[in-house]
């Protein structure tokens, strides 16, 4: 498939681990999709990001199982520099975000800001 849409890199996906194991994969930005973030009104963190992206920059995005991340694991990943972020309106099942997110990086990636 990579080679197919002709993809240079190809976006790595790990097993699921322990919060306390994230340290090991943060990149140059690091989100959390957190589905409370809109309803508080701070939803630009994924935009500010992506309109900082450069050239080999890397990315961690964090989603979670199906119902979402509570408050006190939201917390513990900020202590570790991850970003909470909105991916708009609608929240998405756990299968579907990753999908929305891998678009919307490629598409900023791929045609500019």
């Amino acid at each position: 498939a990579s080679q197919q849409s002709r993809r240079n890199k190809i976006p790595e996906i790990v097993n699921v681990i322990e919060l306390k194991e994230l340290d090991e994969y943060l990149g140059t930005y690091n989100l959390v999709a957190y589905e409370e973030i809109s309803k508080a009104g701070k939803h630009m963190a994924l935009k500010q990001s992506l309109d900082k992206l450069e050239s080999g920059d890397k990315i961690t995005v964090i989603v979670g199982s199906e119902g979402g991340f509570d408050q006190d694991e939201i917390v513990m990943m900020e202590s570790l520099g991850i970003t909470a972020c909105s991916l708009g309106k609608r929240i998405l099942r756990s299968e579907t975000a990753p999908l929305y997110l891998l678009s919307v990086i490629g598409y900023v990636r791929e045609n500019g800001k």
